[in-house]
């Protein structure tokens, strides 16, 4: 085998807390991580180097690009001289806070360890993810995952039920940098009730999981992006079940046990934005 290809799948934050910052400046989370299928296609081909291509005009196509960052990590790890060539076909949008290029690099971690017949692990390649992004650990895995310390402690939850979900995000990007660089510990309110959140995973619960959800971040970012809240507030006047910002946004999410109240809102909302997504919790 010289080539596979893989669906790298966007992922939402039920709930993100900060627990305090670390001494090398960053930032010690809990988070609630739950995949959904927007997914961008990520082909993987063996070759003398590493080479990205995508379809996406704004992605970086050379040592920037967090896939290309990948494949040289896992190269190292292995003691190799690879190369892979790498196509991107974007539908997850960048810049967003849904974690699309942690998940072309989980992608291309899982591709290389299969097409170089390297054998490692899960827990390797989590490790090998640790250090390139703080979502990647969490995409190498996927699913429903609550994840501590910057995103390498992960405990697998019980999977979620299929709920509706809607993405909205705001025709600007954030720098996920920029926003931790606001982020005072001792001033975060408003912090999600992690705790009853798992549970009510565990037990289906979804107006207990919907209560206990929240973004830390959510005040940092809409402050800098006006239409996070209006975008939330609009969602939750139409009928979402619960609505936030996903990891350091701008995107925000609608989540609605019944897919009725999200086809109502895509079509309100594609009137405003162009980048919309109706999708589900997988």
């Amino acid at each position: 085998m010289n080539i596979i290809n893989f669906k790298s799948y966007a992922k939402i934050n039920l709930c993100l807390d900060i627990v305090n910052k670390r001494a090398d400046g960053y930032h010690n989370l809990r988070t609630i991580m739950q995949s959904v299928d927007l997914f961008d296609q990520v082909e993987i081909e063996i070759s003398r180097c590493i080479h990205i291509e995508s379809d996406h005009p704004e992605l970086p196509l050379d040592e920037r690009n967090i896939a290309y960052k990948a494949a040289k990590a896992i190269f190292e790890r292995a003691g190799i001289k690879g190369g892979a060539r790498i196509r991107i076909a974007k539908n997850i949008p960048i810049a967003a806070g849904l974690a699309g290029g942690s998940s072309n690099a989980a992608a291309v971690l899982h591709g290389l360890n299969i097409l170089y017949g390297l054998n490692l692990t899960i827990a390797q390649l989590v490790h090998i993810g640790k250090g390139l992004g703080a979502d990647v650990p969490f995409c190498v895995v996927g699913g429903t995952v609550l994840a501590a310390g910057i995103g390498d402690r992960l405990s697998i939850l019980q999977p979620m039920k299929e709920y509706s979900i809607l993405l909205v995000k705001p025709d600007v990007g954030v720098s996920t940098k920029d926003v931790y660089n606001r982020v005072n510990v001792e001033n975060l309110r408003s912090r999600p009730d992690i705790e009853k959140a798992v549970q009510s995973i565990e037990s289906g619960d979804f107006a207990g999981l919907v209560s206990s959800m929240g973004n830390v971040l959510e005040p940092i970012t809409s402050s800098m992006v006006k239409e996070v809240l209006e975008i939330k507030n609009k969602m939750l006047a139409m009928g979402a079940d619960g609505a936030l910002m996903c990891g350091s946004g701008p995107t925000v999410f609608a989540i609605c046990s019944c897919s009725h109240k999200t086809q109502s809102m895509l079509k309100y909302f594609k009137k405003v934005y162009t980048q919309v997504y109706l999708c589900k919790t997988i």
